[in-house]
């Protein structure tokens, strides 16, 4: 990719097209919604084309921005450094070194693959937020095998550098299989409402009543004329069936062409999309450790997904359905944690090599108690209003209430008994959830902190919640409801004598402590425990 100029490039000129196209989205969707409106009998109202006038000037703004930004960014490749300069009027002038790059990721949304060009960001590791552009570069608009090209170049003299060797090993591909998990999620149901709810104040928007329309009407006298014993499992089957639908081609669109490999012994890359397609390339000396979640539909299913904890991710991508840290679609719970191990170079995952540790019943009954808080309020409104109008909100009251008792009681003990921390290995191991059980595992070495901390509840029954502070994913990891020596006596065998300072002030302040914590005293003392009484 030598060209004249000391090397140095341009982004593509279809750029500014690819930019510009982006405002035109919104006058288009009120045109359409114009043409409805008329159709349906109503009156566009003046603001409406004051909103048009408006956008189309936007979008001459944003394309003047484009072509000054296409015009004044320029960027090279030495045998040292990847260079970018732009800007016209404000310049900038940024740098990476070869041997700093850590990743370099390829995305290409649906109008950048229409027009034939991508978006690479080059990073170096550190952990840093979506918007920090000063320990990321990015080239939006290269074509796409420039974008190829610039990602193999940048990784093969970034794994010379640090002596690797860059050879793709597949380590996991697609399986169709894998489709019967993505209805298996409450955006089925959600994503119903949300799409619902936004065509109703589009419409709303241009002075159209919704309900007035004749398909509306339509509906609603069907389901009016029907029992309600038909019309509530039909309207719910219905519900389910489009959430169903939609939540399972948002799984195609994800996951097309999925492939997790392992290009050198010191990174894996992902790669997958249909419509956007993602790269993505993972230091192992970044991982800090991995999580399997399972919400409790894929639980009940025997699934699972598993995510990346790595630093430079940034604290909003450690989610379990961000698209960067995951590593895997819902997929069966053994494959999640087959990879789990392989992306942490181990033979097995520290969440299945673990022997869990119990936590208090106290634990349980927190949770149990925080059941009737969340249900009687909203129970005794509806019973109240209940005696005040109709003697069937009364009865609604005490059957629904029942029923979320029953309800948040399993939740509740669920809860508890997903409770569970211990030690495997170099790895701190983490476990809690119900609606979506977490089993976090976390390398010891990457705590950086402990914070120790108490409710007043928590201080009446003797228990403490630990937090784990890392470089990486969320940042922080906690240790729910945990007996207060035994949890100070695990956070100090899991990272010896990073706990020492805050158990001395705690010693000075306390009137008295627990057997425990008196023989871990007596070990740091280098006495026997009696003779600490």
């Amino acid at each position: 990719m030598s060209g004249p100029n000391d090397g140095w490039q341009r982004l593509h000129p279809r750029l500014i097209i690819v930019g510009a196209s982006w405002f035109l989205g919104p006058p288009a969707t009120m045109a359409v919604s114009v043409v409805f409106v008329v159709s349906a009998g109503g009156k566009v109202p003046p603001s409406a084309a004051i909103t048009l006038s408006t956008f189309l000037a936007v979008f001459l703004v944003m394309a003047c921005i484009l072509l000054s930004r296409w015009i004044g960014t320029r960027y090279r490749i030495t045998s040292t450094a990847v260079e970018i300069h732009s800007g016209l009027v404000f310049r900038r002038r940024r740098s990476i070194a070869v041997d700093r790059i850590r990743s370099v990721d390829v995305t290409a949304n649906p109008v950048h693959r229409l027009f034939g060009l991508a978006t690479v960001r080059i990073g170096t590791g550190a952990q840093a937020d979506s918007s920090d552009s000063t320990r990321r570069l990015a080239l939006d608009g290269v074509t796409r095998a420039q974008a190829d090209e610039l990602r193999t170049r940048l990784l093969r003299r970034a794994s010379a550098a640090r002596g690797g060797d860059l050879d793709a090993v597949t380590m996991a591909e697609i399986d169709w299989a894998w489709l019967k998990y993505g209805p298996l999620t409450i955006w089925s149901i959600a994503g119903v409402g949300v799409a619902l709810g936004g065509l109703y104040r589009l419409l709303e928007s241009f002075g159209l009543k919704p309900y007035e329309l004749g398909l509306i009407k339509d509906v609603y006298g069907f389901f009016a004329g029907m029992s309600p014993w038909a019309a509530v499992p039909l309207l719910v089957a219905i519900v389910i069936g489009l959430g169903s639908i939609g939540s399972t081609a948002l799984f195609v669109e994800s996951w097309w062409g999925f492939r997790l490999s392992r290009e050198d012994e010191t990174s894996f890359r992902v790669r997958r999309g249909l419509l956007t397609t993602r790269s993505l390339t993972v230091e192992r000396s970044r991982m800090r450790g991995a999580q399997i979640a399972e919400p409790l539909a894929l639980r009940l299913v025997g699934a699972a997904r598993t995510n990346a904890m790595a630093v430079g991710l940034g604290t909003r991508e450690d989610r379990s359905t961000s698209p960067k840290s995951a590593l895997l679609p819902p997929a069966p719970i053994g494959l999640a944690h087959s990879v789990a191990a392989q992306v942490l170079g181990l033979d097995r995952s520290p969440q299945e090599d673990v022997h869990w540790r119990e936590h208090p019943r106290v634990a349980l009954r927190r949770r149990l108690l925080r059941v009737p808080q969340v249900v009687l309020p909203p129970v005794a409104a509806v019973w109240s209003l209940g005696l005040w109008l109709t003697p069937v909100l009364v009865h609604l009251a005490w059957i629904a209430g029942a029923a979320c008792l029953l309800a948040g009681a399993w939740s509740a003990y669920d809860a508890y008994r997903n409770l569970g921390h211990g030690l495997s290995g170099d790895f701190l191991v983490i476990r809690s959830g119900t609606f979506v059980r977490r089993a976090i595992a976390l390398r010891r070495d990457g705590v950086i902190g402990w914070e120790v901390s108490q409710s007043p509840f928590q201080r009446l029954s003797g228990i403490i919640t630990l937090s784990a502070a890392t470089a990486a994913g969320r940042n922080v990891y906690r240790v729910r409801d945990v007996a207060r020596a035994k949890g100070l006596e695990f956070a100090e065998r899991a990272v010896p004598g990073l706990l020492a300072g805050l158990l001395d002030d705690r010693e000075k302040g306390a009137q008295e402590a627990g057997p425990a914590v008196a023989r871990y005293r007596a070990h740091r003392a280098g006495t026997p425990p009696e003779s600490t009484a």
